[in-house]
């Protein structure tokens, strides 16, 4: 019966410790950026068969644009694609950092990470 219950624990010993333990909260760096990407993640429903998707790392936001649908829209609409791509991104940031400066980058993307457009702000 010893032996039993001494497998038992080991089983458990190595469970806990092989990573089934309950998950930690994230942190507010991973809830901070989550906000941000949320925010900034508009651009791909109001820009459907263009916007692929977005990634955000400290002041740069990543556009990835499906070149072909990028080059059937007018300029115009390219345009303010752009430009709300940074007002996103400036909103997004200065909401997840309050009171501070940095210089905020935007970069368009295609499938091959080539950047197709590349803008900056001050905040």
């Amino acid at each position: 019966m010893t032996s039993v219950r001494y497998a038992t624990m080991l089983c458990a010993a190595l469970l806990l410790a092989s990573g089934c333990a309950p998950n930690r909260p994230p942190s507010p760096a991973a809830i901070a950026r989550a906000r941000e990407l949320r925010h900034v993640a508009r651009l791909k429903s109001e820009y459907k068969g263009v916007v692929m998707g977005v990634d955000a790392k400290g002041t740069l936001l990543s556009v990835f644009v499906d070149i072909n649908g990028l080059d059937s829209m007018d300029v115009d609409s390219e345009n303010t694609m752009q430009a709300k791509a940074l007002q996103l991104w400036r909103e997004a940031w200065s909401a997840a950092h309050p009171h501070r400066h940095a210089t905020l980058y935007v970069r368009l993307r295609d499938y091959y990470g080539k950047t197709v457009y590349s803008e900056r702000t001050k905040v």
